[in-house]
């Protein structure tokens, strides 16, 4: 028995911290899932090339396929043609219906992945840099910044740590509600049982009041009978020893021999064995057992 409490103890605390650490990845596994980037695309700087100013995008691929339709709005003055890359890209024109005249909508595809591609996109002004952005990086599950903001890693870090304690704050709700609800549901179960336990107890009470009420009760039936059987056995010996005075007066007058009378008793006692008969042999007379009845009945009545 002691060995299985020692074994149950062990297994709830192992319970008790696997559970926890299972949860807790199982949450960072669901937070990396939902808020996993694929890739960054980074505008900016501004780079002078043989008096040519080109807007540096550069493009980083995270994952393990080729990143497919950044759509990113240029100036419209830009010539897509003119425009360089450190790696094969295929650049698409779209349609301008959804920004303003002053820019137009392309789509880079075929980004490599694991891997950075700059692209070197041509620009007349330093101003038109503003005019740059990627207008599906959420969809693509993109992260972006710009050369004269750049996002430092701890706000990313900051980000993540607001979102994993936001989960277990949640977790912390949610099984602290599970849990004051098993704790009421448990504690109503034992409030149940004690109830039962107490009702038992007190039938149990009850019967072993009634047993003891009847074991009285057979007591005193007993001792009645048995003061009610001394009484007939003082009334039979006082008829014994009347008869016994009886036949010895007879035999004294009858008698032609020198026989005594208790001789002749005693060998009436020894033929017949009753020996009991003989005078003095009952110690209690029966007015003494009257007197023993009376005072039993008068106990009896205060019980």
């Amino acid at each position: 028995m002691k060995n299985e409490t020692i074994l149950s103890e062990i297994r709830q605390t192992l319970i008790g911290a696997i559970l926890p650490s299972i949860i807790i990845f199982l949450v960072n596994l669901l937070i990396g899932y939902l808020f996993k980037e694929t890739g960054n695309v980074k505008i900016g700087p501004i780079i002078d090339v043989s008096n040519h100013k080109y807007a540096n995008i550069s493009i980083t691929n995270y994952s393990d396929s080729e990143i497919q339709g950044i759509s990113i709005t240029i100036p419209s003055s830009t010539i897509i043609s003119n425009t360089i890359s450190t790696s094969p890209v295929y650049i698409e024109k779209k349609s301008n219906l959804l920004t303003n005249l002053s820019t137009d909508l392309i789509t880079i595809s075929n980004i490599k992945p694991k891997d950075t591609t700059n692209l070197l996109i041509p620009i007349i002004t330093a101003d038109q840099l503003n005019l740059i952005s990627v207008t599906n990086y959420s969809d693509l599950k993109l992260s972006t910044e710009r050369s004269s903001s750049p996002r430092y890693p701890w706000d990313k870090a900051i980000f993540n740590m607001i979102i994993s304690a936001s989960m277990y704050f949640i977790f912390i709700i949610i099984s602290n509600l599970l849990l004051n609800s098993q704790i009421k549901k448990t504690r109503s179960e034992i409030q149940k049982e004690l109830e039962k336990s107490k009702e038992e107890s007190r039938s149990l009470i009850q019967k072993i009041d009634d047993l003891n009420k009847d074991s009285k009760q057979y007591m005193n039936d007993f001792i009645k009978m048995k003061l009610l059987l001394l009484a007939k056995i003082s009334d039979y010996t006082k008829e014994l020893d009347f008869w016994k005075d009886t036949i010895r007066c007879i035999m004294y007058e009858s008698s032609k021999e020198n026989i005594s009378s208790d001789m002749i008793i005693r060998t009436v006692n020894k033929t017949l064995k009753t020996y009991l008969t003989n005078e003095s042999k009952t110690n209690i007379s029966f007015d003494e057992m009257k007197i023993i009845s009376s005072i039993f009945s008068k106990s009896s009545e205060n019980d």
